[in-house]
């Protein structure tokens, strides 16, 4: 059986231009750590309603690079939409060594 997956997940809010992790469900923690069973799909969020300027979405994972990433951005209210311009797929994103924020 394949290995777990270990994911830290965040969304931060740069608004005033310092960063203000916000609270992520389904962890309810303002980094969510969780493992990743393989053949499974997984989500999180963050009420980004508040934020004025611009927010992060960051996935920190292990090494497993068969794991696949993306990042949708959806409307506030059920039945919950896609946003234009709101998607960010495997392929767009960026890799980044910076570490998690902790405020």
């Amino acid at each position: 059986m394949p290995a777990f997956t270990n994911l830290l997940e965040q969304v931060i809010d740069w608004s005033d231009g310092t960063p203000k992790p916000l609270i992520t469900a389904p962890c309810n923690t303002r980094i969510c750590r969780r493992n990743a069973p393989p053949n499974r799909s997984l989500f999180f969020f963050a009420d980004v309603s508040s934020v004025t300027f611009k927010y992060e979405v960051r996935v920190t994972r292990s090494s497993n690079r068969r794991l696949v990433i993306n990042v949708y951005g959806l409307s506030s209210k059920q039945p919950f939409t896609p946003q234009v311009g709101g998607t960010v797929l495997q392929h767009d994103l960026v890799e980044s060594s910076a570490a998690s924020y902790t405020a």
